[in-house]
């Protein structure tokens, strides 16, 4: 039976700035089939999946490409999508605060807003 899960891309400020921090589930909790429903109570959300492989934040080489149907790389606003891929991706988030200002991923200034979907099997 698919599973829903939610993620929160949530604003998180620290000595360093301000981040758009997904919470993406443990690896091995998303599965093909499943559903994911992106959320964000803090401004309008943006996730993008790079088209090319690429290397997370923390090092972990990610597969280019999303795990939806239809390669989608980019999610705007609250949406639902299932699963259609397993493997590695790397997701990089943006949010629109509500004063118009956006908080986004930046490999060198802002890695942080960003994570690994870990998408069983693969």
């Amino acid at each position: 039976m698919p599973n829903t899960h939610e993620i929160t891309i949530a604003l998180v400020k620290d000595q360093h700035g301000e981040h758009a921090i997904p919470r993406i589930p443990d690896p091995g909790a998303m599965q093909v089939g499943d559903t994911v429903h992106y959320v964000s109570s803090d401004g309008e959300l943006r996730v993008v999946f790079p088209a090319e492989r690429s290397t997370a934040n923390d090092e972990t080489p990610c597969q280019g490409g999303s795990p939806f149907k239809g390669g989608t790389l980019e999610v705007i606003g609250s949406q639902s999508l299932t699963l259609e891929r397993g493997g590695l991706f790397e997701c990089r988030c943006f949010l629109t605060l509500k004063d118009g200002r956006e908080v986004k991923w930046d490999q060198r200034t802002n890695p942080q807003s960003g994570g690994v979907h870990d998408i069983q099997p693969h």
